[in-house]
């Protein structure tokens, strides 16, 4: 009885011993995924924030051009009036 209580005890210990590295394995796994698509969750939003960078900067030299166009067109209009 004692002999198959130590066997037992050898067993669960080797059990314990192997989930344990199944535990570890596996978090390792899940890091590295977390890792990846955390760095593919931040180069998207870097990619976004490129896009709407260059979007605001064309947005931004289309008014400056229509300013001064209609600064072009006041000083225009007030040599020919006045």
């Amino acid at each position: 009885m004692i002999d198959e209580i130590k066997r037992l005890a050898r067993r669960t210990n080797a059990l314990k011993q192997t989930m344990s590295q199944f535990i570890a394995v596996s978090i390792n796994q899940e890091k590295v995924v977390f890792d990846k698509m955390q760095i593919k969750l931040d180069n998207e939003i870097v990619k976004r924030l490129d896009d709407k960078l260059l979007e605001s900067k064309a947005s931004m030299k289309k008014m400056s051009i229509a300013v001064i166009v209609c600064c072009i067109l006041i000083i225009g209009l007030n040599k020919v009036k006045g």
